[in-house]
């Protein structure tokens, strides 16, 4: 008699799971976009300000930098996003799909005698698709940090902003 694994492996339903982690609605390249993260995160403007170019064109640059952290900000939600949004139904489509393996072979399942090890070969089974999951939350996590970075110079922008409106104000030097 096959294996539990090997006929759920085989069955329609996981299959169709497969198909659309690989190449349908929960088909991400991950890589792809870890490489725009990196290439937005490291070619900030904001990044490589200095102080004397600060101060020979103030407005140009800062609104510059602004502008730029403002649009890579919203760059990073899109992903971030996006990657919720297949994170969300991956896992509602995972679920769905383990309900299904535990109802749908109940016999290949009593070979198993706690409910953990039950549980474990059905993940064994959805190891892909769990896997993926697991890569889009921490993706997740690392826009967060990204995301709070961008906000900081932001904030950092404004406070230097306003130090700069202030000294024009008052007509004092730096």
């Amino acid at each position: 008699m096959a294996r539990f694994t090997d006929i759920a492996s085989s069955d329609t339903r996981v299959k169709a799971l497969l198909k659309a982690l690989r190449q349908g609605t929960y088909h991400i390249d991950l890589d792809g976009l870890e490489r725009e993260i990196d290439s937005l995160h490291l070619t900030r403007m904001v990044r490589s300000l200095k102080t004397e170019e600060v101060m020979q064109s103030f407005q140009k640059k800062f609104i510059t930098a602004a502008l730029q952290n403002q649009a890579f900000r919203s760059r990073l939600v899109e992903i971030k996003v996006k990657c919720f949004r297949v994170s969300a139904k991956l896992e509602e489509h995972i679920g769905v799909v383990r309900s299904y393996l535990g109802i749908k072979y109940p016999n290949g399942l009593s070979k198993y005698r706690t409910v953990a090890e039950r549980k474990q070969a059905i993940n064994s089974i959805l190891e892909e698709p769990m896997t993926f999951l697991s890569k889009l939350e921490l993706k997740d996590r690392e826009l967060e940090l990204i995301i709070k970075d961008l906000d900081a110079a932001a904030w950092s922008l404004k406070g230097i902003m306003e130090a700069m409106a202030y000294n024009k104000d008052n007509s004092t030097k730096f």
